[in-house]
Order: structure tokens, then C-alpha cells, then sequence
């Protein structure tokens, strides 16, 4: 009489522990877009601020910015929200992992590479 009981409880433990797989599975994934997004958002942050920089640095420079000058990190940081660079979300040390790249250029992530080259696992676009 105890052993359709165990037949059971073995069965449901099974199926708890596919569900619960599957959540983890899932629940990975999106963390993954979820980080990649908020890179690709720290990026297009970089980016306007390097511009933004480009227009207030013509007068020092006495015309516009070339493409292709070398923006001053320090400089450039005056222009973001927290007035420094941001971190990427997946870098395991808490240390700089973008570059911002020259005037016309775009930045770069030490891990995602450049921003028109972030890609999802599965090859779409964020």
C-alpha cells in the first residue's frame, strides 16, 4: 500500500523540479536582455555627452570639433548624470569598461563590444 504513494511523491518531485528548471532557465535569459539593454542605454549615454562635449569644446578650440579628436574622458563626464563614467551591468570588477571613443566613433563596452554590435544569444538586436 506504500508503494503507490512513492510512485506519486516521486512523480510530483519530478515535475516540481522540470517547472522549476525551466523558471531558472527563463528567469536567466531575461537578466541577460535585461543587462544587455541597460549597456546598449549606458552607451547611447556616453555618446550624446561625447557630443554634447564636441559643441561646448568648438569655442576652446576655436571651430567645430574634427571627427576623429580624442574627447577627454574627465570632460566628457560633466555631461552624464552621475558625472562619471557608468559600469556595465554584467562586468563581474567594479572598474571602467567603456571606452568612449573618438568624435564620430562610437563607444565601446569592454565586454559587449560596440554598440552596433551588441547582440542577443539568440542574434536579435536589443
Amino acid at each position: 500500500m506504500l508503494r503507490p504513494k512513492i510512485i506519486l511523491w516521486i512523480i510530483v518531485l519530478g515535475f516540481a523540479a522540470c517547472v522549476g528548471g525551466l523558471f531558472a532557465f527563463r528567469n536567466y535569459q531575461s537578466r541577460q536582455r535585461n543587462e544587455m539593454h541597460a549597456c546598449r542605454s549606458n552607451m547611447r549615454q556616453i555618446d550624446s555627452a561625447k557630443e554634447q562635449w564636441a559643441r561646448g569644446a568648438a569655442p576652446s578650440y576655436g571651430k567645430e570639433v574634427q571627427k576623429g579628436t580624442e574627447p577627454d574622458t574627465n570632460q566628457v563626464c560633466m555631461y552624464l548624470h552621475s558625472s562619471k563614467l557608468p559600469l556595465c551591468p554584467e562586468a563581474k570588477v567594479k572598474e571602467n569598461t567603456y571606452s568612449l571613443g573618438r568624435i564620430g566613433e562610437e563607444p565601446g563596452c569592454s565586454i559587449h563590444g560596440l554598440m552596433s554590435n551588441l547582440h542577443l544569444p539568440d542574434g536579435t538586436k536589443p
